[in-house]
C-alpha cells in the first residue's frame, strides 16, 4: 500500500502491472491524492487477495464507491483523513489472508 500525490493513473497502472507481472505471488495498492478533498484508488493482484474488494472497501471507507474484478480494480473517495488508516486494514488483511495460502 502506497500513499502518492498527483500522479498519472495510467503511469500508476504501468508500474501496478509490471511489478505483479515480476512476482510470482503480489498486491499491489495505490492511493493516489489529487488534492486536499479528492483521492483515487488503484489496486492489482494475482494472489488470493481480492482487488475488488480491498478498492470497494477503501472508497467507502474515504466516502465515496470503487470497484472491479479480483485482480484489478480502481475507485476514488473525498475524505483523504482516512488514509492511514485504510494502508494499515489493507496491509493487516492482506497479511491475514495470503498467510498459508499465497505466499510460499
Amino acid at each position: 500500500a502506497m500513499k502518492v500525490e498527483n500522479k498519472d493513473k495510467e503511469l500508476l497502472k504501468v508500474i501496478a502491472d509490471n511489478l505483479v507481472n515480476e512476482n510470482e505471488q503480489a498486491l499491489i495498492f495505490f492511493a493516489n491524492v489529487k488534492d486536499k478533498d479528492s483521492i483515487t484508488f488503484l489496486c492489482r493482484s494475482n494472489c488470493k487477495v481480492n482487488a475488488g474488494l480491498i478498492i470497494k472497501e477503501s472508497s467507502v471507507l474515504c466516502g465515496a464507491n470503487g470497484g472491479g474484478n479480483p485482480t484489478f480494480a480502481t475507485g476514488g473517495g473525498k475524505d483523504i483523513s482516512k488514509i492511514e488508516q485504510f494502508q494499515s486494514k489493507i496491509i493487516h488483511k492482506t497479511l491475514s489472508t495470503i498467510k498459508g495460502y499465497c505466499c510460499n
